[in-house]
């Protein structure tokens, strides 16, 4: 029998860099000339040195871009929508964003994971 994505046992998928649980306010907008403009001040649910899940209630596709601008700091960094889960039409949605680059320091955090070094985000 051939196996493929379908009927192969479910294998653990490694991830490219730890999850953490963390709330981060963080503004997530974009401009017109990247599409239908919004601006929206949220928070996070989830961080990694890839990206983030956020809540919106504004109207994002996937593999939109959109920049992420953290709160505290004011870095700011363009993303792209990798998913997203809910509808609009009874809350906010959960959008999962993409940084373009791995960025380990975006969040602020005073001791990351070992795997979000830059040198372990660069494999």
């Amino acid at each position: 029998m051939v196996q493929n994505q379908f009927t192969r046992p479910m294998q653990k998928r490694r991830r490219r860099s730890q999850r953490l649980i963390l709330r981060v306010l963080v503004i997530a907008y974009r401009s017109q000339n990247l599409g239908s403009a919004f601006s929206e001040a949220t928070h996070t649910l989830v961080v990694n040195a890839h990206g983030a899940l956020i809540n919106l209630e504004a109207k994002v596709a996937v593999h939109e871009k959109v920049l992420l601008k953290h709160a505290l700091s004011g870095e700011e960094r363009e993303c792209r929508v990798v998913f997203t889960r809910g509808s609009t039409a009874v809350g906010p949605i959960e959008v999962g964003v993409e940084f373009r680059r791995p960025v380990p320091n975006f969040w602020q955090i005073a001791f990351p994971p070992s795997d979000w070094s830059v040198h372990a985000s660069a494999s």
